[in-house]
């Protein structure tokens, strides 16, 4: 099995992603090991802004929208058109949000028309790994983004499976965005030291067509063939031994 891990914008551009480290070191204690793969998209999406705007917006443009921005969901409106389907969706009522709380948007705007180019990007360089899953970690402004980046896959590639995880998946957020979003396959709530591995172990058993280990995965909501959206339950506490070395290699 082959693993891509993403981490999308807006993920500070100064350091590695903590979850993908993680998850990549306890990947070892799957029955069969699987080769991991780290997309770091905010990397990409920084590094397009630059090329694409001949250097208009620059990594401090996008700097202040990771650290500030996310106060007002700046980095999440970027992605929204995407998402969407719609470049304009509620263009107009958030610059009058930003305008009313005197908040600077910016080169929001100027970001926003790339941002569609860029997911049709990074989809096509997620998908020239040939995996055989997809997994997100989603934190503060990165639910859109990978939203929309999944989204795309699933639209090129409708039988790869969508993993998504990470603090904006607990519960009840994780399990909401399951039902909400069809073209998301797993979402784990909680740490996933265990239900990772779990999974991983699960859909490269026989016991995949069925579902009988997936039922069992601590914290995971799965859906269903008919496309229903069924949650296993909180995970419980990691134990401190399970919580590795991130592995950022």
């Amino acid at each position: 099995m082959k693993i891509v891990l993403v981490s999308m914008p807006w993920n500070l551009l100064e350091t590695p992603s903590l979850p993908l480290g993680l998850l990549r070191a306890r990947a070892g204690a799957c029955q069969q090991p699987p080769v991991m793969i780290d997309y770091y998209g905010n990397l990409r999406w920084a590094e397009y802004l630059l090329e694409r705007s001949s250097g208009a917006i620059t990594t401090e443009d996008y700097s202040e929208i990771a650290n500030w921005g996310v106060w007002h969901g700046i980095g999440d409106w970027v992605f929204a058109g995407v998402l969407t389907g719609r470049p304009d969706f509620h263009s107009a009522d958030y610059a009058q949000y930003l305008a009313r709380r005197r908040a600077d948007p910016g080169k929001s705007v100027a970001m926003r028309g790339y941002a569609a180019d860029f997911i049709a990007q990074a989809a096509e360089e997620v998908l020239a790994q040939q995996p055989d899953l997809v997994g997100f970690s989603s934190t503060f402004q990165q639910n859109v983004p990978s939203l929309a980046l999944a989204q795309h896959l699933k639209r090129l590639q409708p039988s790869l499976p969508i993993l998504f995880g990470g603090g904006n998946c607990e519960v009840p957020m994780g399990p909401a965005l399951h039902r909400n979003f069809i073209f998301l396959d797993f979402v784990v709530s909680g740490e996933a030291e265990v239900a990772f591995v779990a999974l991983l172990d699960a859909l490269s058993g026989d016991a995949l067509s069925g579902y009988p280990e997936i039922s069992s995965v601590p914290g995971l909501t799965w859906r269903t063939p008919d496309g229903g959206s069924v949650f296993n339950g909180p995970a419980g506490m990691v134990p401190a031994d399970l919580v590795p070395s991130p592995d950022y290699w």
